[in-house]
């Protein structure tokens, strides 16, 4: 269908116009991931330590045989039996063919899959709850580049898609336009906050209501004035003689952090 008729935003795609969709393109990294889970599953319900080959001399018969499969299965699997004494009898021997989950390398290619199944989305693995290269230095820096490299690509897409399908010609002209607002997605913690808002404040291209908005607090009387540093002269003319003390940035962003603290 023509894209007057549905809306369509485009994806993933080998030749641009026929979609793929990612859980089917990269299939083959899921079905792995099931094969552990299953291999796991399988690996600890039949026993890890009490698992192998029982050798006889001759041939037993089939009630023998019968009779000690079902008490090899009863008193010897699973893990509630893990650690017993096998009795054999008739000259029988055990050999013991379990390998140690660590030799199979279980754990590591289960965190592998889930890497790479992160993958398919460009998700951070401190998103799945995968912390073992994360510190608290690095995970708010991670999740700013999840933001710009993952999310505001499909974003712009979107809007893209949105503006070109969903407004009118003349709605364009008169000036409308679709925009995901993204600034609580990059919010700092409140330090660096408080520290951009204090120099957007004093370089006067943030008002007091500017930043009230921004940390969704209700305006205050006079708080739309804009501030200019008094040493700015325009080029050419003489330089302002500065009489009065001016705030610095950072007993202002003092000023904004206390206030942002109270808020809570």
């Amino acid at each position: 269908m023509p894209r007057d008729q549905v809306f369509h935003v485009a994806g993933l795609s080998m030749d641009g116009v026929v979609g793929l969709s990612p859980i089917e393109y990269v299939s083959s990294a899921i079905r792995l991931g099931l094969s552990y889970e299953r291999f796991g599953i399988n690996f600890y319900k039949n026993g890890a330590n009490a698992s192998g080959v029982i050798e006889y001399p001759g041939a037993l018969a089939d009630t023998a045989y019968e009779r000690l499969k079902k008490d090899f299965a009863k008193s010897y699997q699973g893990l509630a039996n893990t650690g017993k004494p096998i009795i054999l009898e008739g000259g029988a021997k055990f050999s013991q063919l379990a390998i140690k989950p660590a030799d199979a390398q279980l754990i590591e290619n289960k965190k592998f899959q889930l890497e790479d199944i992160a993958r398919i989305y460009r998700v951070p693995l401190h998103l799945i709850q995968n912390l073992d290269r994360a510190t608290f230095s690095n995970i708010e820096q991670q999740s700013l580049e999840f933001v710009m490299y993952t999310m505001l690509p499909w974003f712009k897409r979107w809007e893209e898609n949105i503006n070109m399908q969903l407004l009118t010609p003349l709605e364009r002209k008169a000036g409308f336009y679709i925009e995901f607002n993204i600034n609580s997605l990059l919010r700092g913690d409140m330090q660096s906050r408080a520290m951009a808002y204090a120099q957007g404040r004093q370089w006067g291209w943030l008002s007091v209501n500017d930043i009230r908005k921004l940390e969704n607090m209700p305006p205050i009387p006079n708080g739309d004035i804009y501030m200019q540093p008094l040493n700015f002269s325009e080029a050419g003319k003489a330089p302002v003689t500065v009489t009065s003390d001016s705030v610095s940035a950072n007993a202002l962003a003092e000023q904004i952090y206390n206030m942002i603290r109270e808020k809570g």
